[in-house]
């Protein structure tokens, strides 16, 4: 019969994880050994998760209890905590190979005071931390030279003058996801963040100035996503065209978008391969000629309005000769209904794959434009 210390991790884990109470777990103690050793050894994550209704978080003799006994930990994640400076130092002590860390709904001064000492760190996120400032921000990440991702989600006190600092401090950094970040106009992270390929804001203020320069000061640039207020004019999204290697654009409810600017993107970015427009208020079409985009493969027009079933074919074989996928989910105001559509543009290109509402998910539209 085969030991015990010779099944498969996998398997020992199966077994353990079938131990539901204690009782089951000291009948079957030595299976509960060999896989703390096992788990010892081959554990890469740990998450520390806490709310008001838990005991005291753990005292930082707990968490340095923790790193000697998981020594190959890659991902830590903590959530709902109170940070002292002192927790993060035996953090930051203990887990000199942590990649991955992130923090979520967690407050206390030492987001502001502590630095994390992290050499290693690849990927950094940060959602709703209510007390983490400018300084606590540069803090953090002073010491993490290797970074490449970092994740803001409702940090609500941090500007630009936080993401300035990454120059010096992250100069790796490749890419920057900012959700709900409402004090932040663009130009802390042109100045800050050159290296810059992926970039995501969305409910973000970033405004014409802000675009500019991040689009002037990080030509390294392949995706680009905007969700932002404060744009005005249409003019404003043409600093996009300096992004000549973006390949993913990705405008969220562009409401002064105009197909001018439409056309001075298509024509000076030659790369892209993808251009999404949710929500572009299609009325705002002038009669433009728009240059034909030879690379283009996916065009997203879900939930505009004001599209004809002319517009659409024009897009189709004349703008964009080589679209693969077509988005018009929820598209309104066309004359003609859903499925009729998708039936008209796969007969029109039987290579294209359309995604868009059946007659069952919404009601037709018959409007005549």
């Amino acid at each position: 019969m085969t030991s015990i210390q010779d099944l498969p991790s996998g398997c020992l884990g199966l077994v353990f994880g079938a131990l539901e109470s204690w009782k089951d777990r000291n009948a079957c103690s030595e299976v509960c050994q060999s896989w703390k050793l096992v788990d010892n050894q081959t554990r890469t994550d740990f998450a520390i998760s806490l709310s008001r209704y838990h005991k005291p978080p753990p005292t930082p003799a707990v968490l340095a209890w923790v790193f000697q006994r998981f020594q190959n930990l890659r991902c830590l994640g903590l959530a709902y905590m109170d940070l002292s400076a002192e927790y993060l130092t035996v953090l930051a002590s203990g887990c000199q190979n942590i990649s991955e860390l992130r923090m979520r709904m967690c407050k206390g001064n030492g987001l502001d005071s502590a630095g994390l000492h992290l050499p290693v760190l690849t990927s950094l996120h940060l959602t709703r931390l209510p007390d983490l400032t400018d300084a606590g921000l540069i803090n953090l990440t002073q010491s993490s030279r290797a970074l490449k991702e970092i994740y803001v989600e409702g940090c609500a006190l941090l500007t630009d003058k936080g993401f300035s600092a990454f120059k010096t401090q992250c100069p790796a950094l490749e890419s920057l996801t900012l959700d709900r970040i409402y004090n932040v106009a663009g130009d802390g992270i042109a100045d800050g963040c050159p290296s810059l390929t992926h970039l995501r804001c969305s409910s973000a203020k970033i405004d014409a100035g802000g675009l500019q320069a991040i689009c002037r000061r990080c030509p390294g640039l392949t995706s680009l996503s905007l969700q932002t207020s404060a744009l005005h004019l249409s003019a404003d999204y043409e600093a996009i065209g300096c992004c000549t290697k973006l390949q993913d654009l990705e405008l969220h409810q562009p409401l002064a978008l105009r197909d001018t600017a439409v056309a001075v993107i298509v024509n000076s970015c030659k790369e892209l391969r993808s251009l999404q427009l949710p929500n572009w208020d299609t009325q705002n079409l002038s009669g433009v000629s728009l240059p034909g985009h030879s690379k283009l493969t996916f065009l997203n027009l879900d939930s505009c309005v004001g599209l004809t079933i002319q517009q659409l074919q024009d897009f189709v074989k004349v703008l964009f000769p080589s679209l693969q996928q077509l988005g018009i989910r929820n598209m309104k105001a066309v004359d003609w209904e859903v499925d009729d559509i998708k039936d008209y543009l796969q007969a029109l290109k039987p290579s294209l794959q359309v995604i868009g509402s059946t007659s069952r998910d919404v009601p037709h539209t018959l409007s005549i434009l």
